[in-house]
């Protein structure tokens, strides 16, 4: 049967369509002919040889599909948003492998678009990573109903090629941003199985009990009002108000079962949230062979400083890092992150077949490709920058370790590269065949440039505005508040203090220090539990 007998077999209208063959990873040409005939009759084609042009076909399928049935809505939400730009302004779209991508480049490849949120708050976390000097640090986003975490190497963000949405695994190079259900809003419950935080969440509306809104269940936030690190405000000039009553009274049932005091049982809602929130630490961590002792954890989102340095405690961390505008660092991550666009291919290139020749050509034919998504929709850009990153793994194996390289890398600059790195992470290598799998380019541009924020050192040191009782794991202590607009280089406090501005709450518990650093942002040195 004929592809437009197919169509017109079909009832009803098809607003998208999904193309994918055998063995398009290789060579697309029949897909793009079987695509201009379903661009006849349909608006959004799909073609898998675009989307994730690699071997295994149920995953390439599958993230074809998936961008096929996500076309309409992006394309119809992009037009309607470009819509409202004046003309003098030019849309651009952050993606999830971290980069920004034109209107033009999304509308064709939506499915880039998953997890891009998380995605750029690890972009603006790679640049404090470099603020600070950390080769080795951790981005911690904790907000509302999830805490996402990221491993920063050399100011470089992991990238991995599968992901979770929804109930799929999807194949696209993302930033390797593992999630869980623990946020502010985060549901607790206490069963057979002891206190549980999240993933249920209470979401925006109505949010935790202290908001005041209708909520009634306990959540991660009341806990942090009934322990004192938020405080009780009805100003009418506040967002939010916060109700420390209603807090305390979503906690009773679950104090009265466990026959405790209302600021024991919500230490214990901390202790169990900070032990999910280390587990996921650890999975990008320790479970990689990366010693969280050389890490700088950088905490980010409405929650996360609130939590950072009890979290870094917990798994041997001994410096946190609050960017400035810690709450809106995902915002800032868009807008300091440089155009790019990520192009992976499979190659199948094996040492006993090599030609120099023919690696390079793939590396043009590649990098060719991920210029022209970068560059779509950017009439008179020209100047593109290109990495590379080969897929190299013994004939056989299943898994592959990441090599960058260059089109002039040989086959023995790969063979050694390679021995060494497998050496490094598994104790061995072996004289077997091996092969460049797959060969990932990413094309970039300069990012617009935001300034560089420096402070001077003051002469005056911060006072604090008031003093209050908050109570961790020793029980209840006095512990001054400060402005965190008060806060220089130069000046190093010792907890437990809170520092707080308009949208974010910092709390440093007894036994740490912080101090502002010249680029705005507070250091926390941890030190041990008391």
């Amino acid at each position: 049967m004929q592809v437009k007998d197919i169509l017109k077999s079909v009832d009803g209208n098809i607003d998208a369509v999904a193309v994918s063959l055998l063995h398009a990873y290789a060579n697309g040409e029949h897909e793009e002919e079987v695509g201009e005939v379903c661009r006849g009759q349909i608006e959004h084609v799909s073609l898998s040889h675009q989307v994730w042009p690699q071997l295994k076909e149920y995953e390439r399928t599958l993230a074809t599909v998936l961008n096929a049935g996500v076309m309409p809505i992006v394309a119809n939400y992009v037009a309607t948003l470009d819509s409202f730009l004046p003309d003098e302004l030019r849309l651009e779209l952050f993606h999830s492998a971290g980069g920004m991508m034109t209107p033009e480049t999304a509308t064709a490849l939506p499915l880039s678009l998953a997890l891009s949120g998380p995605a750029a708050g690890v972009e603006a976390a790679r640049e404090v990573a470099m603020d600070v000097d950390a080769p080795l640090a951790i981005s911690l986003d904790m907000g509302g109903t999830t805490t996402d975490v990221c491993l920063i190497v050399d100011g470089r963000p992991e990238v991995h090629e599968q992901a979770e949405v929804g109930p799929w695994k999807v194949n696209l190079p993302m930033l390797a941003v593992h999630s869980i259900g623990a946020g502010g809003g985060s549901l607790v419950s206490h069963g057979a199985a002891g206190l549980q935080v999240g993933p249920a969440s209470a979401g925006a509306d109505p949010g935790p009990a202290c908001y005041g809104r209708g909520g009634t269940r306990p959540t991660l936030t009341d806990a942090a009002v009934i322990l004192g690190y938020l405080q009780a405000s009805e100003d009418s000039d506040a967002s939010v108000a916060i109700r420390k009553d209603a807090a305390e009274k979503a906690y009773e049932g679950m104090a009265r079962q466990l026959d405790i005091p209302l600021t024991r049982a919500a230490r214990g809602v901390v202790r169990v949230a900070n032990a999910n929130m280390a587990r996921a630490l650890r999975r990008i961590t320790v479970d990689k062979g990366v010693d969280t002792r050389d890490c700088v954890l950088i905490a980010f989102g409405g929650a996360g400083p609130m939590y950072a340095a009890e979290l870094a405690r917990d798994v041997g961390v001994s410096s946190v890092v609050v960017p400035r505008d810690s709450s809106l660092l995902s915002a800032v991550g868009c807008l300091a992150t440089a155009p790019s666009y990520t192009r992976q291919r499979t190659i199948r290139l094996a040492r006993s077949s090599w030609d120099d020749d023919a690696f390079r050509d793939v590396c043009a034919a590649i990098a060719e490709e991920a210029r022209e998504n970068l560059l779509r929709g950017r009439p008179g850009e020209s100047e593109v920058a290109l990495t590379y990153l080969a897929f190299m793994r013994y004939m056989g194996q299943s898994y592959a370790i990441e090599i960058p390289c260059t089109p002039e890398t040989t086959a023995d600059e790969f063979r050694e590269m390679f021995w060494q790195r497998h050496q490094e992470l598994y104790g061995y290598h072996t004289d077997e065949p091996w092969e460049v799998q797959s060969l990932r380019v990413r094309a970039s541009m300069d990012p617009e440039s935001l300034g560089t924020v420096r402070q001077d050192v003051t002469g005056e040191p911060p006072v604090p505005d008031a003093t209050v009782t908050c109570f961790y794991d020793g029980g209840g202590m006095d512990t001054p508040t400060y402005r965190r607009e008060s806060l220089t280089p130069g000046h190093r406090l010792e907890g437990p203090l809170i520092v707080a501005d308009e949208t974010s709450t910092t709390v440093v518990p007894p036994g740490c220090t912080v101090e502002a650093t010249e680029h705005g942002h507070l250091r926390i040195d941890v030190g041990e539990s008391t």
